[in-house]
Order: structure tokens, then sequence, then C-alpha cells
């Protein structure tokens, strides 16, 4: 294989892996709005598929407690038959998840770019989210999670409601500042 090919294959995988990634930022903002995420015991972000798929997959004893929280709350044992905050709630009152908040997704960015018109008033605002490799911002202005690796460019849209979540937290914090 030339370097040229090998080169178009590189840049090829880099698009897709920084796209999933995009993708990846928006359906979490989108779970995090819609009250189906929590932070797990080890810190990471679950949306609605990750979780099913661990309760799904449960084993012993661990099992024996989803399907008796299930009966105690009246639901089926099945996390597919199951609303989003029935399943947050089981995940947090069994297995020590925390319920996310945007706030809670939003409070570790790495920047803050804000928006202003020229009455100096909130219009939107970038973060943040990853630097180096790949730069992936959130921009609210777009609607969408943008993301940069050496020469490629991916962006994934999010809906109204993640965009005025994302705005109304960062427009409260705008007015706090001098």
């Amino acid at each position: 294989m030339n370097e040229e090919a090998k080169a178009a294959g590189n840049v090829d995988s880099t698009a897709a892996q920084l796209e999933m990634n995009c993708r990846s930022i928006a359906d979490e903002l989108e779970a995090i709005v819609d009250g189906c995420a929590v932070r797990n015991a080890s810190g990471d972000i679950m949306a609605t598929a990750a979780i099913d798929d661990f309760l799904k997959n449960l084993e012993g004893e661990e099992k024996e407690k989803f399907i008796e929280w299930c009966e105690e709350n009246g639901h089926i044992a099945d996390p597919a038959e199951m609303n989003c905050e029935d399943v947050v709630a089981a995940m947090v009152e069994l297995f020590d998840a925390e319920e996310m908040t945007t706030g809670d997704y939003l409070d570790d960015v790495l920047d803050i770019v804000y928006i202003c018109d020229a009455k100096k008033e909130y219009r939107s605002v970038r973060v943040t989210v990853a630097v180096g490799g790949p730069n992936i911002y959130v921009d609210t202005d777009e609607g969408a999670v943008q993301g940069y690796w050496g020469g490629s460019r991916a962006e994934w849209h999010f809906g109204r409601d993640v965009r005025d979540a994302i705005d109304g937290h960062f427009e409260d914090l705008f007015n706090c500042l001098p």
C-alpha cells in the first residue's frame, strides 16, 4: 500500500471516530436532559442503552436485588418495559449511581466562550469538552457537538430541548459575571 492510500485510510478512520465521538456526546446530552442518565459508582456516564444493557446482564445477587426492587415497585424485571425514570431510580437505589443533570455534566468543561449581543446580553455558548486529539465543542448557537482532529471535522446536532437546557445553565452563570 502506498503512503497516499495509507494516509487516506487513516483520515477516513479518524473522521469516522470523530463523528462517533460527537454523536456519543450528543446522545449523552439528550439522555441527561431527558432524565435518563446516571453516573455509575466508577464515575462513568451511563445513558439509557448502557443502563438497559447493564441491567439485562445482571447475575446472582445483583439480579435478585433488581428483581425484588421491580416487584416492590410494580414493574416487570425487564428494563425495556420500564420508563427511563424508573430505570434511573433502580440504578440510584441499587447500584450507587447518581442521576445526572445538565449542570453535573457541564460543570467539568475545559473552557467556556460566551456569545453575547451588542447589549452584552447572553445569546449562546460554546464549551470545550475535549482537547488534544480530538478537540470537541458543544455549541448552542449551532445546536451541535463539533469535533476537529487533524484535518478531519465532524458535527452531530442535538434537539432544541438540549440547547435550551445548556443555554439555561450557562446563561445563569453568565448573569453572575461582574
